[in-house]
């Protein structure tokens, strides 16, 4: 495959490192070859921050399905340091494969081995082990006995305020990033995480990652200051048209509402809102409940910081319950996937003393084609309830 000829058919786009070039659920009609740089492929976790599945350099391309089909994108794509991309578009297509019919061969290896995937998976779940029903589902439990805040009804009734405050060392990991509303159109700057800087410590039972020096769930919600719509941040604006309403109508509400802003260095007080307003933003969108799991889970997290057992325990109960609700509507999770999910669930019913439950899940979380390292963990945790509740 001549790159040098491709480049008369097609333009170029530059990347500066830890910029997002696209995001899983966007609509697209561009692949990427890489021509100079590298790139991670992401993919939204169960359990908080973005799980790495691949790296491609120079000469390896992305994107290709958006081209044949009109799905979305499938997984998002982060520069790990500068780098330059060749962009075929759909309308130009045909005209690249008759000057590159190479390219074709490669796309049909690269989809082959998918679909070798894809059948695996469809003989997994037809054989019962896993569930294929797909419903969004919103659960307004989590927040009764709320008191008033930013958005009429925020934080339960026994959140608090707390003393912490993000190092100054944070700014190692961080840039800013111009970001715009797409609820109210306005632009603002928040702080991104640098991926490639951060450096994993240890990974907990309930597979929350601890990092060196900084704690990236500081930095994963953004939050528009003016209309307060909030979302992670591999996700930020990615709303149907619908969504964008309902928000705009919920924005004429706060209009007189002070802004939301960050402090530098950022504030444990200003972090909590961040992710309630995440779930204000979750309950309009009609969200998924492995979403707001997530959510609550990153919250039962940062009250575990504060040393706040009981609104960590309020948290993670609600986490368990989400979770639980995004396991009976599996939509055919990978065995990955799935594996992390049911392990999960047994760590969270072991916090809450739930033991039946949770050596349900543990064993569930030991399968041939899973991970060695999970099916290790789940056997592990097993030995440890027998002791636990001998």
């Amino acid at each position: 495959m001549s790159i040098q000829e491709l480049i008369r058919y097609c333009s170029t786009k530059s990347f500066p490192k830890d910029e997002i070039i696209v995001v899983e659920g966007e609509p697209g009609d561009e692949m990427y070859i890489i021509l100079s740089g590298k790139v991670n492929v992401l993919l939204n976790s169960i359990d908080g921050l973005p799980i790495q599945v691949a790296q491609l350099d120079v000469g390896q391309f992305f994107g290709e399905m958006c081209l044949l089909d009109e799905g979305t994108r499938n997984a998002t794509v982060q520069a790990v340091e500068d780098t330059t991309l060749l962009c075929i578009k759909k309308n130009n297509f045909e005209q690249v494969i008759r000057v590159q019919p190479n390219l074709v061969v490669r796309i049909i290896n690269s989809l082959s081995t998918r679909l070798k995937k894809m059948n695996e998976e469809i003989s997994r779940i037809q054989s019962g082990s896993a569930q294929l029903k797909c419903e969004q589902v919103v659960d307004s439990a989590a927040r009764k006995k709320a008191h008033k805040g930013i958005t009429g009804v925020l934080f339960p009734e026994n959140h608090k305020s707390y003393e912490l405050e993000a190092s100054s060392t944070d700014e190692h990991y961080l840039f800013d990033k111009k970001v715009q509303c797409p609820v109210c159109d306005k632009n603002f700057s928040s702080k991104t995480l640098r991926s490639h800087r951060l450096n994993l410590n240890n990974v907990e039972a309930d597979f929350r990652k601890r990092y060196e020096k900084i704690e990236p769930l500081w930095y994963m919600v953004w939050v528009c200051p003016q209309c307060f719509y909030a979302d992670f941040y591999l996700e930020f604006g990615k709303l149907a048209e619908s969504v964008e309403q309902k928000l705009r109508q919920r924005m004429k509400a706060r209009k007189d509402t002070e802004p939301f802003n960050f402090s530098n260095p950022r504030h444990i007080n200003e972090v909590f809102p961040a992710y309630y307003l995440l779930l204000d933003t979750f309950e309009a969108c009609v969200s998924s409940p492995a979403k707001l799991a997530k959510t609550w889970l990153c919250l039962s997290w940062l009250y575990d910081d504060v040393e706040d057992q009981e609104m960590s325990d309020y948290a993670s109960r609600q986490a368990l319950d989400y979770y639980e609700k995004a396991y009976d509507k599996n939509v055919g999770a990978s065995i990955a996937e799935e594996q992390r999910l049911v392990i999960l669930l047994g760590e969270l019913h072991l916090r809450h003393n739930s033991y039946d439950e949770a050596r349900q899940f543990f064993l569930r979380g030991i399968t041939r084609q899973g991970s060695d390292d999970l099916n290790q963990h789940a056997r592990q945790r097993i030995t440890d309830l027998k002791e636990l509740i001998k």
